[in-house]
């Protein structure tokens, strides 16, 4: 096969960076490792099916295999000793289907829309230590969100300035009380933070700024799982100090206290809902992913969709080669759904 080598070199490449020998390949995938190693050579074509198996081993998306310049390819794997998935790999995996929507979307033109702000967020000197740049960025960042004198910030009032100001999606999942904290995709493309909602909600707004910070300073490390808050590496020291530069220059300080012993409400990501809500329209995704997002039934939210009349779906599914529709246009229509 033409596509063999690139293909065979990808998951030898994968297969490497979880730290895997060839061997532990073929067992897991139920194929010999000669087979195994004539598909890494690219010296045999391969089914679909065979592919597909040792994606799942690997805990990676197939589109990692096929498509390795796609976001999915540039994602970092991580091993999954003994073959038992822990909570990190559970979260991961809850993201890296996530980042396949986006990737299905943007093939059909459903782009995510990032704003400038990204781009403009301040870069480390080299005169500057990284306690003073955590510092400097909270400062800006605060400035972007425009929140810094509202005495009664809540947590899904910051959500939604990081989404409509910066084009960060945030979501609030319920996940487990032995889950990770939290976790992020940091790349440009598809920027995520993700909250796990089974915590005390003064440590979840802690764990979202957190997660902002990985964000903001777009270090090498493209997806953050954040077991716990330790600062057992540089980036999590980094993302600590934002999060305690960012509290302390707003009246979230307040709101630490305010929240104790409070249960957060799920919150699902609204750049990523409307975008599914126009590619469902459109018939490029079923309804299915975005009922996942939005945790309702597919019937129920099918059932909305049609109660929402024909006029106003022949607005929301125009020519989009024409302006998209306005945020505030699409979330109304959003809204009948929840």
């Amino acid at each position: 096969m033409k596509d063999g080598a690139s293909t065979g070199a990808q998951i030898r490449r994968l297969r490497k960076q979880t730290g895997f020998a060839a061997t532990e390949l073929a067992e897991a995938a139920g194929l010999g490792v000669d087979v195994v190693r004539e598909i890494e050579s690219g010296t045999r074509d391969f089914e679909t099916e065979e592919v597909l198996a040792i994606a799942e081993f690997l805990g990676v998306s197939p589109l990692a295999i096929f498509e390795p310049d796609s976001l999915l390819g540039r994602l970092p794997v991580a091993p999954s000793p003994n073959g038992n998935e822990s909570s990190g790999a559970k979260m991961r995996r809850l993201l890296t289907s996530l980042a396949e929507l986006h990737h299905t979307l943007s093939l059909n033109g459903h782009h995510a829309s990032i704003p400038s702000a990204i781009g403009k967020a301040p870069r480390r000197e080299s005169s500057s230590t990284w306690l003073n740049h955590a510092d400097g960025l909270a400062d800006w960042t605060v400035d972007q969100l425009g929140i810094a004198n509202n005495e009664n910030i809540r947590m899904s009032d910051l959500a939604a300035a990081i989404e409509q100001r910066m084009g960060i999606d945030v979501m609030i999942e319920t996940c487990g009380a032995d889950a990770p904290l939290g976790a992020s995709i940091t790349d440009t493309e598809f920027p995520f933070i993700m909250v796990n909602a089974d915590q005390p909600a003064s440590q979840a707004l802690f764990v979202l700024v957190h997660e902002l910070g990985h964000v903001l300073s777009q270090d090498r490390c493209l997806l953050h799982i954040d077991v716990n808050l330790r600062g057992l590496t540089d980036s999590k020291r980094f993302a600590n100090a934002f999060a305690a530069a960012f509290l302390e220059d707003t009246d979230l300080s307040r709101t630490l206290l305010s929240t104790r012993g409070t249960k957060l409400e799920r919150r699902p990501p609204g750049l990523l809902a409307n975008r599914c809500w126009r590619g469902m329209l459109d018939g490029h995704v079923s309804a299915r992913p975005l009922a996942g997002l939005l945790d309702i039934d597919v019937d129920d939210l099918i059932d909305s969709v049609e109660s929402v009349g024909s006029e106003s779906m022949d607005v929301i599914n125009g020519d989009y080669s024409s302006p998209l529709d306005s945020d505030e246009t699409t979330r109304s229509v959003l809204i009948l759904t929840q």
